[in-house]
C-alpha cells in the first residue's frame, strides 16, 4: 500500500478486520475507519490493536456479518483480506470456503 495516493479522511471499511492490521494501517493514513468482522474475537483484537497503537479516536469495530450493516455507497474506499485456505474449519479467520473462494466471492456480491 506504500504507493497509494493520498486517501484523503475516509470513511473506509476494513471488511472481514480480522487483527485489524489493514484498518489501523489505513486510519494511520489519516482515514477515519470501520473496521467490521462475524467473529467477535476478531473484532475485539481488532479494537484492542487500535487502542494500542494510538489509533482509537480513528477506528470504530463493528460486528457484523460482511457488509451486511452498511448502506451501499457509504464508504469511499473498502479493503478486505479475507480468508483463503480452502477449508471448512470451524475457525472463522481460517476457512475461505470449500474452493478457498467463497469468502471472496460474497464480498464482491455483497460490497458496499
Amino acid at each position: 500500500m506504500k504507493g497509494l495516493p493520498s486517501l484523503g479522511a475516509g470513511p473506509a471499511l476494513d471488511l472481514g478486520t480480522g487483527t485489524g492490521v489493514v484498518g489501523a494501517y489505513l486510519a494511520s493514513r489519516g482515514l477515519y475507519v470501520v473496521a467490521s468482522d462475524v467473529d467477535p474475537r476478531a473484532a475485539r483484537c481488532a479494537w484492542m490493536n487500535a487502542k494500542l497503537n494510538g489509533l482509537r479516536h480513528m477506528v470504530d469495530v463493528v460486528l457484523c456479518d460482511l457488509a451486511s450493516a452498511f448502506k451501499r455507497g457509504a464508504f469511499m474506499l473498502v479493503a478486505s483480506n479475507p480468508p483463503y485456505l480452502p477449508v471448512e474449519e470451524p475457525i472463522l479467520a481460517w476457512s475461505g470456503g470449500p474452493g478457498g473462494v467463497e469468502v471472496a466471492r460474497r464480498i464482491v456480491r455483497e460490497l458496499p
